[in-house]
Order: structure tokens, then sequence, then C-alpha cells
């Protein structure tokens, strides 16, 4: 098992790179959301156009491509004068140090983790590599595939993993502290699809609150396990790809598969699935099988 009580002490290099505050760390990861989302809104209309329309979605891809850069932009700025640029790199995890065994393990570890919802796609043909294929083709001429699996993934693991957790590092925050504090960073900034229907009726409004809150807990969830995989591994590809596949599966459907011909079947790959995840959290994500900035000199 992980041993979180002596986690702190082995965050060196991190800590070397920046010397900031608590306070300071805590309002920029405040301030990063509220941007990200704000950049949503800049454009012309935002508040009257869906957000599935392709001007949407393009607008909006620009917005988060832009603030993801001036998110990194901030980080580098609160580095201290002598740090490399590669050791800056280090810090948000672009670099090479166990980039494949960083990058395989955690992804086989979501794998498991979603083995019943996969199982159920095996049984009704969607794991087919020609229907696969075909799908990949179609889908990645709409823009919505473009916003959801790649540069929404992408955006918010720079934002939400890259910049935050390196900033909650520095200031001295332990490593349970930033993987179960930060994501609520990242669960508030789904918070803002309710700003889209506050000019609707107020049974709508409602409808639409105890949905997103009901989505904050559940990306809060997901959050704590990419902060995880990013502190442990240092890989930021690693968490944009288990955030993508994330996204492809989608929050799995129990109601489906309760009442699919192979149900019994499907539940013995949930219960496997989730037990697995489990039993191999810890070991698959174990530090000193990668060369974390977050724990290595």
């Amino acid at each position: 098992l992980v041993n979180f009580s002596s986690m702190t002490l082995q965050q060196t290099f991190v800590e070397q790179c920046f010397d900031i505050s608590t306070t300071q760390a805590v309002v920029s990861s405040a301030l990063f959301p509220v941007i990200y989302v704000g950049s949503f809104y800049v454009w012309p209309n935002s508040f009257n156009l869906s957000r599935d329309l392709p001007i949407t979605i393009r607008r909006r891809m620009i917005s988060v491509s832009i603030v993801s850069l001036l998110c990194v932009f901030y980080l580098y700025l609160c580095a201290n004068r002598n740090v490399s640029t590669s050791a800056f790199f280090r810090c948000i995890g672009v670099h090479t140090d166990s980039i494949i065994l960083g990058t395989f393990l955690p992804f086989l570890l979501t794998i498991i983790l979603f083995a019943g919802p996969l199982g159920q796609m095996y049984f009704d043909g969607e794991l087919n590599p020609s229907y696969l294929w075909a799908r990949l083709q179609k889908n990645t001429r709409k823009q919505s595939w473009w916003r959801s699996y790649i540069i929404g993934p992408t955006s918010e693991e720079i934002v939400f993993r890259s910049c935050i957790c390196p900033l909650f590092i520095a200031a001295g925050f332990s490593i349970t502290s930033t993987v179960f504090l930060t994501p609520l960073f990242f669960g508030i900034a789904h918070l803002h699809h309710v700003l889209e229907h506050l000019n609707k009726p107020w049974n709508v409004v409602l409808q639409k609150c105890i949905v997103s809150l009901c989505q904050l807990g559940y990306t809060s969830i997901f959050g704590s396990y990419s902060a995880f995989v990013f502190l442990q591994t240092g890989q930021l590809f690693s968490v944009i790809l288990c955030h993508s596949f994330c996204n492809w599966m989608g929050f799995p459907d129990f109601e489906s598969a309760l009442h699919h011909k192979h149900k019994f079947v499907l539940i013995g790959l949930y219960v496997l699935g989730l037990g697995g995840f489990i039993y191999l959290l810890f070991p698959l994500l174990s530090s000193e099988l990668y060369n974390s900035p977050f724990y290595n000199l």
C-alpha cells in the first residue's frame, strides 16, 4: 500500500521549483475554473446559443485552448528563476521519464474499472473492429467529437491537474489533501451548465441544478482519481488518455445491464471490475514504479 504519512517529505523536486504560499496556491486554483468557464461567455450571444451548436463548440475550443496556455504561463511565472525549462515541464507532467509505464498501467487500471460496460458493449457488438472504425470515421468529422475526446480532456487536465496540483504540492499540501481538495475546483467548473438555463421555467432550472449537483459529485470522484494518477506517475498524457477514455465510455448504464440477456455475466463483470480496480489501485500506481517529480529529486 501507499505510505501516505511519508509522502510530504519526499515531495522535494516540485518544492524546489516553486516558492509559493498556501494562500497563493488556493486563490490561484480558485481563479483557474472561473477563468476557464468565463472564457465560454466572452463571445457574442454566448448565453443564448446552445452548447452543441458548431459555432459554440468552435468558440469554446478556442477559449479553453488559450486559457490552458495562459495557466501554464502563469505557473511558469511562479517558478523560481533558477528553474530550467525542462525542470518546469517535468513539474507539470510533460517529460519522458517512465512515460510508457506511466501511461500503460493507469490506462489498464481504468479499463479494468469499466469491465462491466465493456462487456455489455462486447455483447452488443459495439467492440467489433469494423464497427469501431466506421464509428470513428463518422464521429471525427463532428466538432463535438473533438470537444469531448481531444480538446476537452486535454485542456481540463492541463488546468486542473497539470497546473493546480503542482501549486498545492509546492505550497506544502500533502498528496492526500491534494488528491481530495483539487478535484473540487474541477467539479465546480462543471456547474456552469446551470447558467445556460436561467432564462427557462423554474422547474427546468431546478432539474438542471439537481443534475449539476450529481455531476459535481461524479466529476469530483473522477477528479480525485485523475489527480492521484497524475501525482503518482507525474505524467500529463496519462491522465488525458484516461479522461478521454472515461468520456468515451460515459456513466455506466446499470439499468440496461440489469435487463440485458447476459445480465448475470455483466453483473459479474461489474463486480470483478470494481473489485479489481480497488485491489490493483495502489500496486499499479505505486510511486516506486515511476520517476514522479512529486516524489523524487
